[in-house]
């Protein structure tokens, strides 16, 4: 009986021990997993609603555009009047959190206002951002 005693214990603490390690397993596969799926879906959440912001300030800078600037600002860029209209839209956009910087770039990539005085006729061939779309929608800056 002793030894049936012994034998039963042996297969106790042996089913204790694979159901143990089980659990600890079970632990660390379900952790890797749960901070796996927190990295990407913070990843993806991240990138989306930074598209979506910027797609929506880029809408309102577009809107606001529109509203405050005409063709001639641009055909006479230093004029008081065009000079004035920039100033106007500079006050406008920068009531968005996000906008820091405005440059008012002509067709030929050249800033023809900024909030930076230093920055007005200086020509920014290698801004991806200001080439890009200009590419998509004009052909290539500087040309005429």
């Amino acid at each position: 009986m002793d030894t049936q005693d012994r034998s039963s214990r042996t297969r106790r603490q042996a089913g204790t021990a694979l159901t143990r390690q089980f659990a600890v397993l079970s632990f660390i596969v379900i952790g890797l997993i749960t901070v796996a799926l927190c990295l990407v879906i913070t990843h993806y959440l991240r990138k989306d609603l930074l598209e979506r912001e910027w797609g929506i300030t880029a809408d309102y800078i577009r809107a606001e555009a529109r509203h405050y600037l005409t063709p001639a600002d641009f055909a006479l860029p230093f004029s008081p009047i065009a000079q004035e209209h920039f100033r106007h839209f500079y006050k406008k956009t920068v009531s968005m959190p996000e906008i820091v910087r405005v440059k008012i770039y002509d067709t030929t990539a050249t800033v023809v206002w900024s909030d930076k005085p230093l920055l007005i006729g200086q020509r920014f061939l290698d801004n991806t951002h200001f080439l890009r779309p200009c590419r998509t929608h004009h052909g290539k800056p500087g040309d005429e």
